[in-house]
């Protein structure tokens, strides 16, 4: 996801922007990016899911930035949102995902 709330492919090369605010581990979520955000990525999502491709996807980002997806059960596929805590649980949530299978 770009600083702009939007998806992006996991081949895609993001550049550096320089981190906003007087913390680099805290990013201020601007409510008028939200919406126009989830109209790009739900356009995004439908393209990537329409093949059917992947039956489950494992979504990790905190609840500001997920404020910025649209609604993941049209998509009909299995969704995996650690919802809760900070990076430490929701790395060992994706291990357990990836083990699983």
């Amino acid at each position: 996801m770009r600083d702009n709330l939007t998806l992006v492919d996991g081949s895609a090369i993001v550049p550096y922007s320089k981190p906003e605010g007087e913390h680099w581990r805290i990013k201020t979520i601007h409510r008028e990016a939200v919406e126009p955000a989830k109209v790009v990525n739900e356009s995004y999502l439908r393209n990537k899911l329409r093949r059917r491709k992947y039956c489950e996807i494992f979504i990790s980002m905190g609840k500001g930035y997920a404020a910025a997806l649209p609604e993941l059960s049209q998509y009909e596929i299995i969704v995996r949102f650690p919802a809760s805590g900070g990076p430490g649980p929701k790395a060992q949530a994706l291990k357990e995902w990836l083990n699983r299978k």
